[in-house]
C-alpha cells in the first residue's frame, strides 16, 4: 500500500521547467475609443502610447493626471503587478498582444511601484523580453496609463494586526495584506500620524497581498505615544486605518508568540487531491490555507496546486511543524505531507506561479518534493 501511494504521489509531482502561456484575445476589449479593458483584471488601458518617453516623476505627478481620454480623468500609473499582467511571451518584441496595444515600444515601461531597497528607484516592465527591472526614477522610459481595476473595495482588503503595541526602543513592525475578494485592488500605505518618529521601511504600495514594514525611533519621553498607517485603494479613494502604539512600560511588547513546532501538520487527502496547511507562518502572519490540484490538459505534466481558502489565524497555538511562506508570497516549505495511507510522509516545495496566476485565482507549483524516511 505504501509503495502504491508513493508511485502515485510521485507521478503527480512530476515537473517541467519552462511554461510559455498567453492571454487570450477573448480576454481583451477594443473600446473603439482609445482605450481597451482587460476583462479579467477589469482594467482599462490607454491603448496607444505616448510616442515620447519620460521621467517617473513627470509620469506620476503630470502625464497621467492630467491625461484625459475617452472620458475618463482618473488615470494614473500603474502598479509593477498590474503592467505585468500585460507580458505576452508568445508575442516578440515587444512582448505584449499586438492586436490591441499596435505601437508598444520594445523597451522599459514605468509602473508606479518604487523600489524598497533603492529609495532613488522604481520598477518598470521591459516589454522587449518581458522582464521587470528597478530603474534610476530620473531616467527616461514610456508609460502606458491605467485606470479603474477594483471589483471589491477596501472592504476586501484585510490588513493583519490593525494595530501594533511595541516597546520604547527603536525598531521595526510589520502589517499583512491579503485581499479577500476576487478583483484586483492596487493599494498604497502612508504615514498619517507620527511621522516625526514612525516611517515606512518597506512595500509603500502593492497589489492585492503584500507585507508593510514600518520603522520606529526611540521614544525617550515619559509619555505614551500612537502612530497611523493610512492604507488607500488607487482609484477608489477609500482607505483603513492601521495604529502603532508606544507605550512606557518595557514588560509589554508584541504579544506572545507561537510555541516551538514539534510535529507535522499538513496532511494529503484522497479524492480531489485537496491540500490542507492548518498552520502556514510567514514572516509576520499565519495562516490556515485549503489548496486543490487541477490538470492543465495543455501542460499535462505540470503539477499545479489552485489556492481554494486562505484565513489569516490570531494567536495561532500548535504543537506542530509549521509550513512556510516566503516573504515575498511565493514560495511554501511544507515539511510533513502525511498521505490516504496515514503511514507515509513527504517533504514538498510550491513555487507561486504568475504565468497561471491571472484569471483571478492564485496558481502554485509543485518544484521539487521528497520521501521522509521514518
Amino acid at each position: 500500500m505504501i509503495k502504491k501511494w508513493v508511485s502515485i504521489f510521485c507521478l503527480i509531482f512530476l515537473m517541467v521547467t519552462t511554461v510559455v502561456w498567453a492571454k487570450p484575445d477573448s480576454a481583451y476589449i477594443d473600446n473603439g475609443n482609445g482605450t481597451v479593458t482587460d476583462i479579467e483584471t477589469k482594467l482599462m488601458w490607454q491603448q496607444r502610447t505616448d510616442e515620447n518617453d519620460m521621467d517617473w516623476y513627470y509620469a506620476t505627478s503630470n502625464y497621467c493626471p492630467g491625461l484625459s481620454l475617452a472620458g475618463y480623468k482618473d488615470w494614473r500609473l500603474p502598479t509593477l503587478d498590474e503592467l505585468k499582467t500585460l507580458v505576452d511571451l508568445t508575442q516578440r518584441r515587444p512582448t505584449i498582444n499586438h492586436m490591441f496595444f499596435p505601437n508598444t515600444v520594445s523597451s522599459v515601461y514605468w509602473s508606479s511601484t518604487t523600489d524598497a531597497g533603492y529609495t532613488d528607484d522604481a520598477w518598470g516592465v521591459d516589454f522587449n523580453g518581458g522582464y521587470d527591472y528597478s530603474n534610476d526614477r530620473d531616467g527616461s522610459y514610456y508609460v502606458r496609463a491605467v485606470r479603474g481595476g477594483q471589483s471589491g473595495s477596501l472592504d476586501n482588503l484585510v490588513i493583519s494586526p490593525l494595530s501594533q503595541t511595541v516597546t520604547t526602543d527603536a525598531g521595526s513592525t510589520s502589517f499583512g495584506v491579503s485581499n479577500t475578494g476576487t478583483g484586483i485592488i492596487p493599494w498604497k500605505a502612508s504615514v498619517t500620524a507620527g511621522a516625526d518618529w514612525l516611517s515606512i521601511s518597506s512595500r509603500a504600495e502593492g497589489t492585492n497581498t503584500g507585507t508593510i514594514t514600518c520603522a520606529y525611533t526611540a521614544n525617550t519621553s515619559t509619555s505614551s505615544r500612537t502612530g497611523t498607517i493610512r492604507v488607500t485603494v488607487y482609484g477608489d479613494g477609500t482607505q483603513k486605518d492601521v495604529t502603532v502604539n508606544v507605550i512606557q512600560d518595557q514588560s509589554i511588547g508584541g504579544g506572545v508568540g507561537p510555541p516551538t513546532p514539534t510535529a507535522c501538520t499538513a496532511t494529503m487527502t484522497d479524492g480531489n487531491l485537496l491540500l490542507h496547511i492548518p498552520y502556514l507562518s510567514s514572516e509576520t502572519l499565519t495562516f490556515l490555507a485549503d489548496f486543490i490540484n487541477e490538470f492543465n490538459p495543455t501542460y499535462p505534466m505540470l503539477i499545479l496546486y489552485k489556492l481554494t481558502y486562505l484565513k489569516i489565524i490570531e494567536n495561532p497555538s500548535f504543537s506542530c511543524a509549521a509550513s512556510t511562506l516566503s516573504g515575498d508570497f511565493k514560495i511554501i516549505h511544507i515539511p510533513d505531507v502525511l498521505l490516504p495511507d496515514g503511514i507515509t510522509h513527504l517533504w514538498v516545495d510550491l513555487e507561486y506561479s504568475q504565468a497561471f496566476s491571472t484569471d483571478t485565482n492564485v496558481y502554485f507549483e509543485v518544484k521539487s518534493y521528497g520521501i521522509i524516511s521514518n
